[in-house]
Order: C-alpha cells, then sequence, then structure tokens
C-alpha cells in the first residue's frame, strides 16, 4: 500500500439534490442536511478533502495529489459480505492493474457498519482476516461513520465512482452488466469505458447509472438507502 500513501479521499460542502432518489434526505443524514453537507452530483467540483484510515490505520486524505499527479481517481464501495463485491475482486484487480500504466490508482472502501465495527478486540480483526486470506491487493479505506458514502451518495457494495484531476466527479455507477460473471466477452464495462473516456478528455456518454450489489449497511444512525438510478 505503499504507493497509496498519499491517497485522497474527498469531500465537503455538498449541494442539494441528485439524479439518483434515494429516499430521506436524499441519502445524507439529518445532521448532514442541516449543516448544508449534501451529497454531490456527477460534474461537481469537490471543494474539500476528508481523511479516512486504510486497514493500516495510514490516514488518506483524497484531493491533496490529484491536481499535482494529473492523475485519476477510482472509488469503488465494497464489503467482504456480500458476494457480488467478492465477485468483482479479481475484476478489479485486473482493471487497477491495466489503469495503473495510465496513472489511474483504484482504491476500495468499506463503509459497511457490521464488518468494520465489533464490540471486542479489533474491530477491523476478520476484515484484515479475509483480506489476507484472499491475497486481495486493492488498499482499502474504512469509512466507519458514512460520511465520504453519504456524501457520495455511495448506495451499494459495488458502486463506483471516478473523481478527474481537477477534482470533479465524473461517474457515478455500475462496475459492469455482469454481476454475477457469467456473460463473458458480452459484458458491458460501464467503469472502464468511462475511466478511458476521462483519460481521453472526452465527455463520459453514460456517467450516471445503476450499480449493483447489496445495499452499504449504514452506521445505525444513519438512513439505509435503496438502490435506484439510469
Amino acid at each position: 500500500m505503499g504507493r497509496f500513501s498519499s491517497i485522497a479521499i474527498l469531500l465537503a460542502c455538498l449541494l442539494p439534490g441528485s439524479a439518483l432518489p434515494c429516499g430521506p434526505q436524499d441519502g445524507a443524514s439529518a445532521a448532514q442536511a442541516r449543516d448544508g453537507n449534501r451529497p454531490y452530483r456527477v460534474g461537481e467540483r469537490i471543494k474539500s478533502g476528508l481523511t479516512l484510515k486504510d486497514l493500516a490505520g495510514v490516514e488518506h486524505n483524497l484531493l491533496e495529489d490529484l491536481r499535482y499527479l494529473e492523475t485519476v481517481r477510482v472509488l469503488v464501495f465494497w464489503g467482504y459480505r456480500d458476494p457480488i463485491a467478492r465477485g468483482y475482486e479479481k475484476r478489479l484487480v485486473a482493471l487497477e492493474k491495466e489503469m495503473a500504466l495510465r496513472g489511474v490508482s483504484l482504491l476500495l472502501v468499506n463503509a459497511n457498519h457490521d464488518e468494520i465495527t465489533y464490540h471486542t478486540g479489533d474491530p477491523l480483526a476478520r476484515l484484515k482476516k479475509y483480506v489476507e486470506t484472499r491475497k486481495l491487493t486493492l488498499p482499502i479505506l474504512i469509512d466507519p461513520e458514512n460520511l465520504l458514502a453519504d456524501r457520495l451518495k455511495a448506495l451499494t457494495n459495488a458502486h463506483a465512482f471516478i473523481i478527474d484531476h481537477k477534482g470533479v466527479l465524473r461517474y457515478s455507477g455500475k462496475i459492469d452488466d455482469d454481476p454475477k460473471g457469467r456473460l463473458g466477452d458480452r459484458v458491458r464495462q460501464s467503469l472502464r469505458d468511462a475511466i478511458n473516456q476521462v483519460l481521453d478528455g472526452e465527455k463520459v456518454e453514460f456517467d450516471l447509472t445503476r450499480p449493483g450489489g447489496r445495499r452499504i449497511k449504514r452506521k445505525p444512525s444513519a438512513p439505509d438507502t435503496e438502490a435506484s438510478g439510469a
């Protein structure tokens, strides 16, 4: 995870509304609605950063090096108890290796309360054991308060986001249209296509799609959103 040590994890100052209807307060908590922090919409520039820790306890702040390195960040929400999210692991590792050659970094984000909070011992022990057993090499950031999930309006454990080097949210949606891995060469690579369009300086053709996977198990005090979209 050394090469990701300066990674950022965005956000703040959210604007109201979104094309994805997600229930009360558009997927944000009541506290967020009161203080004006609302989810970003695709096409908006993220104006400030949110620091999250990885499994090793290292803090990552997203926006600090995007502009300097002219890189692209891909964030994928993920959970090890979700069979669909688990099924995407190898595909995401392959995508990260492919896109790293073009300066793209891909990170997983776990915002599931039932996976990252326990009453005794190391709260992340089971998650760490899973990662070690599966030899999962992608960096994993922990979002215990659902701050990042709420501000991006992340819905499921296979919800992907692309942030370009200017800090603009360019894509929100699915990884592909084959969550069960059965379509082979017929699969539509929504996330890969969107990344390539961003890198090529093009407008993302389908920048808002319906994410697959099970709903994120948010902290009890936060509303559990429902998947919806184009």
